[in-house]
C-alpha cells in the first residue's frame, strides 16, 4: 500500500487525528482517527466494516460533506490530537 500510494513517508509517522462529527442529536460524536496530506485521507473507523454509510450515516455523512467543504479531512474541534 505505501508503494502504490504516491504521499511522503512523513505521512505513515504523523499521529493519528480524532475525527469528531455532530450526531443527529446534536451531540459531539467520535467519528473514526484519520491521517492526512494535502487532498489525500486515510480514515480508520474501529468497529466497522465495509458497511461504514449503512451502519454510521452521520458520521458517512460529516466526511464526505468536510472532503466537498475543505478538500480533506479536518479537525472539527478545539484539538484532534490524540498525544499530548
Amino acid at each position: 500500500m505505501k508503494d502504490l500510494l504516491k504521499v511522503s513517508s512523513e505521512f505513515w509517522t504523523q499521529d493519528r487525528k480524532v475525527y469528531y462529527y455532530q450526531g443527529n442529536d446534536n451531540q459531539t460524536k467520535v467519528g473514526g482517527y484519520y491521517l492526512t496530506e494535502k487532498s489525500f485521507a486515510l480514515l480508520s473507523v474501529p468497529k466497522s466494516g465495509h458497511f461504514v454509510p449503512a451502519d454510521n450515516y452521520y458520521a458517512s455523512k460529516a466526511y464526505i460533506d468536510d472532503i466537498v467543504v475543505n478538500g480533506t479531512l479536518t479537525c472539527q474541534a478545539d484539538s484532534c490530537s490524540v498525544v499530548n
